[in-house]
């Protein structure tokens, strides 16, 4: 199952620079990872930074979708926990 989530972010005119950090899977699950893709389906990778035009509503939106994926193969069970941090800037 996929989730979205829309960030939202109110500002004037400009720029809002999102810094992304984290999805490392922390739980007991092994060879399981969470991949983090915009809307468009590009993957996100760790520390990447994205752009985003703030428009005449004050508002710069972005949609994110998480998936557990297993690179390597071989997953093993159990729980699968991650926390990622976003860090937003204004240009």
């Amino acid at each position: 199952m996929k989730r979205k989530r829309v960030i939202a972010g109110i500002l004037l005119a400009g720029i809002l620079a999102v810094t992304l950090t984290g999805c490392k899977n922390t739980g007991s699950s092994k060879h399981v990872a969470i991949e983090v893709a915009d809307d468009t389906g590009s993957r996100i990778s760790n520390g990447s930074v994205r752009n985003m035009a703030v428009d005449s509503q004050q508002q710069a939106k972005m949609v994110l979708k998480g998936r557990m994926i297993s690179p390597q193969g071989k997953a093993i069970s159990g729980s699968v926990s991650s926390l990622m941090e976003l860090a937003f800037g204004y240009k």
